[in-house]
């Protein structure tokens, strides 16, 4: 299995808890190492190895600035990148149906497939949650879309 590159390493400005109008900013792909899941046989090594897991990162920044460091927060959603318009649980799904509420499955396709969402904006409430391991982290409650975020702009 290809070794894969080290991400940059950025200094992140975590979000704080509370309401934020957010900016999706960039969607990016990520492949590594899926630690949620039982280690594999890879055949052409003979090692056991985690497999890959693909995902998006959906980066958000908040028009809120830090006044310690003068920078804007910033938030993430981590996705599948596949998308199921039938699914209740799917990642993607989820976060779609909240940043555009009045689209179809297949106009939601669309807006992922082309970008549609980057540099819109999104009324959110951010909360902090403790993992099992211990870790606490923001995640959103609601995604309400801003004026300008609208069904009609959907790519044919």
């Amino acid at each position: 299995m290809p070794k894969l590159d080290e991400p940059e390493k950025i200094e992140r400005n975590p979000i704080p808890v509370g309401r934020h109008v957010l900016t999706l900013t960039s969607v990016k792909d990520h492949e590594g190492p899926n630690t949620y899941q039982p280690q594999v046989l890879n055949d052409e090594t003979g090692e056991m190895e985690y497999p890959i897991r693909r995902e998006w990162i959906w980066q958000f920044e908040s028009e809120t600035v830090d006044k310690k460091t003068g920078r804007k927060f910033e938030y993430a959603v981590w996705t599948p990148r596949y998308f199921n318009p039938t699914s209740e649980t799917n990642k993607l799904t989820l976060l779609a149906r909240m940043l555009a509420p009045d689209a179809t499955g297949d106009e939601l396709v669309g807006m992922i497939e082309t970008d549609h969402f980057i540099g819109k904006r999104w009324r959110v409430r951010i909360v902090h949650t403790v993992s099992e391991k211990g870790k606490t982290y923001a995640r959103h409650l609601y995604f309400i879309p801003l004026a300008g975020n609208s069904v009609d702009e959907i790519p044919a």
